[in-house]
């Protein structure tokens, strides 16, 4: 049953969903070209719909591993109090998305067709505070990266137990979709997941942290520019 922190926590989400993405800059979330990954490792108020502020058209034409570098976000692009950690890549950031199943689990993601490869950035200040990651994904052809997209989000939509685990419609890239709340495999700690498709990439902007009342706020709008400065580089060709 839904305890009555849980379900504050889901009215504040529902709250800030629609904030604007200045708000989320003037916050300190930059936009300055990132450092390359390391080899080792406006809808209305109220709405969670999200609005480009530059749009263009359809994406059109087979991404590489150079623009995996380029739309990833990194080291000059770390919110304010999140410093950059790290860039992981490789096949290890498949199951990055799903990292509280078992090894056998995990295994499905590990193998889903058409990965060529991938990178992964996260931000945070202390194991206390929110974490954001930045991903990108790198497949063959649309087609698996569609598959891949639809396996996150079942995958999330079953397990993630959101108070309504149906994914809000975001105007990311050629199609997203935008989770929040509090998540059971986070211990009931809110957070925003977006994934969306470009061509041949599958995209994911995270942000989780055991936050309330403004410091949610900040998380939301911040997670909302990151996701937005990558479909922007995505769209930037």
């Amino acid at each position: 049953m839904q305890t009555h922190s849980q379900r504050l926590r889901r009215a504040r989400t529902a709250r800030v969903a629609g904030m604007l993405l200045g708000a989320a800059l003037a916050a300190g979330c930059g936009t300055a070209n990132h450092s390359s990954p390391s080899a080792t490792s406006t809808g209305d108020p109220g709405s969670s719909v999200v609005a480009s502020p530059a749009t263009h058209g359809p994406i059109t034409g087979a991404y590489t591993e150079a623009d995996i570098n380029r739309i990833v976000l990194g080291e000059a692009d770390a919110p304010e109090g999140a410093p950059y950690l790290g860039t992981d890549v490789g096949a290890q950031v498949l199951i990055n998305a799903v990292w509280y199943l078992s090894t056998s689990e995990q295994k499905r993601f590990l193998e889903l067709p058409g990965f060529l490869d991938a990178a992964a950035s996260s931000f945070r200040q202390g194991p206390n505070d929110p974490l954001f990651v930045s991903e990108a994904v790198l497949f063959e052809d649309e087609a698996s990266a569609e598959q891949a997209m639809a396996a996150i989000a079942e995958e999330w939509q079953v397990s993630f137990g959101f108070d309504d685990p149906t994914a809000i419609t975001v105007d990311l890239g050629d199609g997203g979709l935008l989770y929040s709340g509090p998540a059971t495999v986070q211990d009931g700690e809110p957070g925003f997941y977006y994934l969306w498709r470009a061509s041949n990439l599958f995209l994911n902007m995270v942000a989780v942290g055991s936050v309330e009342g403004a410091e949610l706020q900040a998380m939301e709008t911040t997670v909302r520019a990151m996701a937005l400065e990558m479909d922007r580089r995505a769209g930037d060709r």
